[in-house]
């Protein structure tokens, strides 16, 4: 009776890894320039055939506090980056593009920047992924731009 229990617990663990709902977000880590505009691509699959599933951006933030995806430390996104989904619903097995766009015009609004897209029924979330997008700092593009003209200089030196 015991062996019958497992195998039935494992036949109902595999059945619900097999039928889970996935969502994948191609590419979750984008690098982005000042007034720069990416597409990447959100599909949501396995959910039981559900029709019409709202795609919502909620929250997006400015990483502030160094702890992945938006706290409540985080600082708030508005006028620096957006994320426009091509379309507001979506069906099971679909994909949507979103539309990454940054509006940054000081270097001191620079960062990591998170938004978090969901699939949801209702209220209900049946799928969600977060993505982080890297606007670059001047300070760090002068860094990296000095340390080249270095080694450079370095190489020619010693060839």
């Amino acid at each position: 009776m015991k062996k019958l229990a497992m195998l039935f617990v494992v036949a109902l663990l595999a059945l619900s890894v097999v039928s889970a709902t996935t969502t994948t977000l191609s590419d979750a880590e984008v690098g982005m320039d000042y007034y720069d505009v990416q597409v990447v691509e959100f599909c949501l699959n396995n959910a039981g055939g559900q029709q019409n599933i709202a795609v919502v951006v909620d929250p997006i933030c400015k990483d502030v506090d160094g702890n992945y995806g938006c706290q409540p430390a985080d600082a708030s996104a508005a006028g620096l980056f957006s994320v426009t989904p091509s379309a507001s619903t979506m069906d099971d097995g679909d994909c949507v593009n979103l539309t990454l766009q940054t509006t940054i015009a000081d270097p001191e609004d620079a960062g990591k920047f998170f938004y978090t897209v969901n699939g949801q029924v209702g209220e209900t979330t049946i799928g969600s992924e977060t993505g982080t997008v890297f606007v670059p700092e001047f300070g760090i593009i002068a860094a990296l731009g000095i340390l080249t003209i270095a080694g450079v200089y370095i190489y020619k030196k010693r060839n």
